[in-house]
């Protein structure tokens, strides 16, 4: 069984109530929806995935495959009035957004990042739901446990790769020190050093020093 604070890499595929993919971590569809093809690094119970899929995997061991259904209630839930809003077009003007009907919006808020469809657009009103697209619908996953990242140094390599960080990495395992030579290339590196720390300090509570260096 899987528990929390556990690093896997998951492949899936998910599918709407007539068939059609809406999820994937394969292709041009796990491209635009997740930045690459291929698994995704998933840390049990930090990562937002519905109740269903968590369940699912919490119960799988490496290179098993499952296919398996949800019902709304263990999907993405009822749809709600309330996350229909209607908002100004100023609003949009202001972030150089011509709002359309049929266009995706994000806003952030304090529980994240919320995604939107604009539904309608008159009078200086934009009408924007913020339900998720599989609201009050039963969904299909096919799901394969790729691997289960284990240690310390395979946990701090699985960050660095997810992050496109390359470099050395030295752990002294009697005291949780870690030690880590990072190349210094590539866009925003310093960007992804800073969220590459931030995840560690989170995700690997073993984790109770860490000394990043720099290589050019």
């Amino acid at each position: 069984m899987l528990k929390n604070g556990d690093f896997i890499k998951l492949a899936y595929d998910g599918y709407d109530d007539k068939g059609n993919i809406f999820d994937s971590t394969h292709g041009e569809v796990g491209k635009t929806l997740h930045g690459k093809d291929g698994p995704l690094l998933i840390v049990i119970g930090k990562h937002r995935l519905i109740q269903g899929l968590d369940e699912t995997i919490r119960t799988m061991k490496k290179g098993e495959e499952k296919e398996a259904s949800f019902g709304h209630e263990k999907a993405f839930g009822p749809r709600s009035k309330n996350l229909i809003r209607v908002m100004s077009s100023s609003d949009f003007r202001h972030h150089n957004v011509v709002p359309e009907p049929g266009i995706t919006i994000h806003l952030d808020g304090d529980n994240g990042r919320v995604y939107g469809i604009v539904k309608s657009v008159s009078g200086g009103r934009v009408m924007v739901d913020f339900n998720h697209p599989m609201a009050s619908k039963k969904v299909r996953y096919k799901v394969k446990l790729v691997d289960a990242i284990e240690g310390i140094e395979g946990r701090v390599q699985a960050l660095m790769d997810e992050l496109s960080l390359t470099g050395k990495i030295t752990v002294t395992t009697n005291n949780g020190e870690v030690s880590i030579t990072l190349d210094k290339k590539g866009e925003q590196f310093e960007l992804r050093k800073s969220m590459f720390l931030a995840m560690a300090k989170e995700f690997i509570p073993d984790i109770k020093k860490i000394e990043v260096k720099e290589s050019a």
